[in-house]
């Protein structure tokens, strides 16, 4: 069976179609990229304590129940060291998946220099 759609492009529709394929990319990769800056609502993950080693920045409010894809990385037991960004309200950390076992609160400007690697999800909340 084959389908055929057409499609009248006006300006409207173009700017109406770009904006659901940015907000799906956004929602995909959990807020992750460049175009977050130092003054943003983000937290940096890293893979060893001391904010070192393998590195990845979570932008924007983010409920991240599963840290099996983030940024297209598992980041699941991984993050050992974490740095709230200036733009954050706070980081609700989680021994486990699903926002279950609440570990701690951490303020904006703060860091976790060892988390003890058994993060199982975030609740990042921006002003």
């Amino acid at each position: 069976m084959r389908l055929s759609l057409n499609v009248v492009a006006t300006p409207l529709c173009v700017v109406a179609l770009t904006l659901a394929v940015s907000l799906t990319r956004a929602s995909a990769d959990h807020g992750t990229g460049p175009a977050c800056d130092s003054t943003a609502c983000y937290v940096d993950v890293f893979s060893e304590k001391g904010l070192a080693g393998d590195h990845t920045r979570i932008c924007g409010i983010a409920k991240l129940r599963d840290l099996g894809n983030v940024g297209g990385h598992d980041w699941a037991e991984r993050i050992h060291s974490l740095k709230v960004g200036h733009g954050a309200d706070w980081l609700e950390i989680f021994d486990e998946p699903n926002l279950k076992r609440s570990l701690a609160v951490v303020l904006k400007d703060q860091e976790v220099p060892d988390t003890g690697g058994a993060l199982g999800s975030l609740d990042l909340r921006c002003k």
